[in-house]
């Protein structure tokens, strides 16, 4: 089999379109919550029986263990994307344990678990490009948003390190997207009214997931850039 890219967060959002923008010429494998959905984003593209989809929630981090198992045995990854992402909004002194801790396993260790399976000795040799899809607020302060914050501000913090570890074989980089309304994640949260209030914020407007789309393509092509934090926000972060 040739070498596939492996995508979290796929059926959905950003992940969804990333998997859009690299179909056509990768093979892609999918860990998503909803099989369906996928089936039916795959259906659209060419080659569409040489993708593959495991579904696994990953805050089951034991099944998803499984899987990366079955992965490891069959499959040659070339690049890895963590999308997959859940909010936390809350203001610090209402924070619940439970919720904090299923936000941390997507946005965090489910990513950790995954790199650990990738870096085994079978596997590592293919393994050419980490990318994780992050947020700006790991770098710039919201109210509300700390422990979300928190949760990415760890996985730049992890990327940097895993930079340096796994150089000069293998890039690691985070993509910080800003506000994309075009997604699960989002589109519920703020009303019209709220969206356009939030927009003023942004210099260039209003973004969408295929921005932060073409930013992963632009990574996975270019053979120099490791160890960053790739800011895609409409100049919200100036």
């Amino acid at each position: 089999m040739k070498p596939a890219i492996l995508i979290t967060g796929g059926s959905s959002g950003i992940g969804q379109e990333i998997a859009l923008e690299l179909g056509e010429k990768y093979n892609l494998i999918f860990i998503v919550r909803d099989e369906l959905k996928t089936k039916k984003m795959i259906a659209t593209l060419h080659h569409q029986n040489e993708h593959k989809i495991f579904e696994c929630d990953l805050l089951d981090l034991e099944k998803l263990q499984n899987i990366m198992e079955q992965i490891s045995k069959n499959f040659k990854i070339e690049a890895f994307i963590h999308s997959a992402g859940v909010s936390y909004v809350s203001y610090a002194k209402n924070f619940d344990f439970n919720e904090m801790i299923k936000c941390a396993k997507i946005n965090l260790y489910s990513a950790m678990l995954i790199i650990k399976f990738l870096l085994k000795k079978n596997l590592k040799p293919y393994l050419k490009d980490i990318i994780f899809i992050s947020s700006t607020f790991s770098k710039k302060g919201e109210i509300g948003n700390s422990f979300y914050a928190s949760t990415k501000g760890g996985l730049d913090a992890y990327m940097k390190s895993l930079s340096l570890e796994l150089a000069p074989d293998i890039k690691v980089n985070s993509i910080l997207p800003g506000g994309i309304f075009d997604t699960g994640m989002t589109k519920n949260l703020f009303s019209q009214a709220q969206k356009q209030e939030i927009l003023k914020a942004y210099p260039l407007g209003e973004g969408k997931t295929k921005d932060i789309a073409q930013g992963v393509k632009f990574i996975l092509h270019c053979k120099w850039i490791s160890g960053q934090q790739i800011i895609i926000d409409g100049g919200y972060s100036v």
